[in-house]
């Protein structure tokens, strides 16, 4: 299991703490380290007189660290966008995998996620929400009588019931409409 990087300038910090004569646990737990990787990195300090890391063996990757921080930004400004089109954008003049790009927002810590479809509900909201339905308690919908059979029944039945709706309430209902659809796409948008 791979655990979390660390960064140069930290491992210079615990270099630092080593030669001021702190032990491996005391270094280790005052950077939040075991003392395993502490002792590791002196070793590697000792041996290459550096503590950056060694080159690994397998394929070099394909995108440079300068790319993968544009593609970082991008992806940040524009969240909902899918790894084709990020690709497209972001690298236009490279050959580059789709699988191989998210891969890379992988490792970056940016993980595809699914749009929520709807704006979450503010306290307001839910206590708005829990009041209203509060209030329709002992209402029910009553069973179409006889049931619908077919798609001609159905739009039967549809208008029979709209029918059955006083105009003023119709009027009430759909006279907050635009207003209604205006606040949900400024919240969405």
């Amino acid at each position: 299991m791979v655990g979390r990087r660390i960064s140069e300038a930290q491992r210079w910090q615990i270099i630092g703490m080593r030669s001021s004569g702190l032990s491996y646990k005391a270094s280790g737990r005052q950077m939040g380290y075991h003392y395993s990787v502490v002792s590791r990195l002196v070793r590697k300090h000792i041996q290459t007189n550096n503590v950056k890391d060694l080159p690994k063996s397998g394929r070099p990757l394909v995108t440079s660290q300068r790319e993968e921080r544009a593609l970082e930004r991008l992806i940040r400004r524009m969240p909902f966008v899918t790894s084709p089109v990020l690709k497209r954008v972001g690298l236009p003049n490279r050959q580059l995998s789709t699988r191989t790009l998210r891969n890379r927002l992988k490792s970056a810590g940016l993980k595809s996620r699914r749009v929520i479809r709807r704006p979450m509900l503010t306290d307001r909201h839910q206590q708005l929400r829990l009041a209203w339905r509060l209030a329709r308690r002992g209402r029910r919908v009553q069973a179409a009588e006889p049931p619908v059979q077919n798609l001609r029944q159905l739009e039967a039945a549809l208008h029979r019931e709209w029918r059955k709706i006083p105009q003023q309430e119709i009027r009430r209902l759909t006279g907050g409409m635009r207003r209604r659809i205006e606040a949900c796409m400024m919240v969405v948008l």
